[in-house]
């Protein structure tokens, strides 16, 4: 078995020598912007808040809207869009992910032990 995997080896290196090179796709428009907001992401989840699409979107245009950064690519915010798309390639280039667990925890209802209790009794 071994073997037969040390012979595979070989055409494995073949193979991956055909594919895209690493970090061939397309580049970012913003990358001092999307550096920040990279930052401001991992900030919000040290507190154990929850980051979705539309705050990516409304903080990226905040970002863009700052002096240093309208000087820095003579861009106005009007051209950003912030499609999904777009999104989502930003959180691949980042490798972050929007299914993350946070530190806060949803509180189950009052009666839970009570409707479990009948739960129980009603199966059984």
């Amino acid at each position: 078995m071994i073997e037969r995997w040390i012979k595979k080896s070989d055409d494995w290196e073949k193979e991956n020598k055909k594919k895209k090179h690493i970090e061939s796709g397309r580049k970012a428009f913003y990358p001092k912007a999307e550096d920040k907001l990279y930052k401001w992401i991992i900030e919000q989840r040290k507190k154990g808040l929850a980051v979705n699409y539309t705050m990516v979107k409304l903080q990226m245009h905040k970002i863009l809207n700052e002096p240093t950064i309208q000087r820095l690519y003579l861009a106005e915010d009007d051209e950003f869009q912030g499609t999904l798309s777009w999104i989502q390639s930003f959180m691949k280039r980042f490798d972050l992910s929007l299914k993350r667990r946070t530190k806060i925890l949803q509180k189950l209802p009052e009666d839970t032990d009570e409707k479990l209790e009948n739960f129980k009794h009603f199966i059984i």
